[in-house]
């Protein structure tokens, strides 16, 4: 059994600059969110989703950066959603 190291996994993942989700299946996530606040039915243009896409997982790379902080902070190296919460309070 290989075992990988999570500090080398995420410098390799903060190099990157493509995005972490795929495509399709948040298109999907964005149509249904859509037709559920809306009766009109609303179509987007590709780059249009694209910067939706790039722009939420701004926002989640951000919180868990904020929420790794915290838990660090109390000499742990796991999240707990509680520090999660806590971040989300924060940036009410």
């Amino acid at each position: 059994m290989r075992h990988s190291n999570p500090i080398r996994e995420i410098k390799q993942q903060q190099k990157k600059t493509n995005l972490i989700l795929p495509a399709a299946p948040f298109r999907r996530i964005v149509d249904e969110i859509t037709s559920d606040q809306n009766e009109e039915e609303f179509r987007f243009q590709r780059a249009a989703v694209d910067a939706i896409q790039t722009a939420a997982e701004s926002m989640l790379i951000r919180m868990f950066q904020d929420s790794n902080r915290v838990a660090v902070s109390n000499g742990r190296e796991t999240l707990k959603p509680e520090d999660i919460k806590l971040i989300g309070l924060l940036n009410k």
